[in-house]
């Protein structure tokens, strides 16, 4: 199971690159907690267009909603108020069934980490597109300029450097 988050869903449809998603975890489905679709809801319903583009996916079950157990909802309660009601479902979700979060919060991924989840961020994602072969570097810093300019996402250097190191 491919759990995501608001954050790299609603970059990848901002940048009009959601099925280099499915393509590179050769999956037909995300799947979303509950909190992760209100949240989404909330910005289609203030007119957004990636949003609205989310939910349509959600209607035409290429993404998924999974529904936490009264139990699992309790367990969310254990977690930071410093991550947010979707982070939380995410992580407790995975705790219990097997799969990966897709995040780009350094603090969710560290929470991951404590609970043996594996957490892929977007510069993991970004590296990972050209490694396997779905798209050229010179797509991937397309993607990267598009997320600077439609996402107000940040790169470091060193962030840069680990995206397109060749290792080989």
């Amino acid at each position: 199971m491919i759990v995501a988050d608001t954050d790299v869903l609603s970059a990848f449809a901002k940048v009009g690159a959601i099925q280099l998603l499915f393509d590179l975890f050769r999956t037909d489905n995300l799947t979303i907690t509950e909190g992760v679709y209100k949240e989404i809801q909330y910005s289609a319903d203030a007119g957004h267009a990636f949003a609205k583009e989310l939910t349509s996916m959600v209607d035409a079950g290429k993404i998924r909603v999974v529904h936490l157990t009264a139990e699992e909802k309790k367990e969310t309660y254990t977690l930071p108020d410093t991550l947010g009601a979707g982070e939380r479902e995410s992580i407790v979700a995975l705790r219990r069934r097997s799969g990966i979060l897709l995040s780009n919060e350094s603090r969710v991924k560290h929470y991951c980490g404590q609970f043996g989840i594996t957490c892929v961020r977007i510069p993991d994602i970004l590296r990972a597109l050209w490694q396997e072969g779905l798209v050229s570097k010179e797509e991937v810093m397309r993607l990267i300029s598009d997320l600077k300019d439609k996402d107000r996402m940040r790169f470091t250097e060193r962030t840069l450097q680990a995206i397109f190191i060749d290792t080989a």
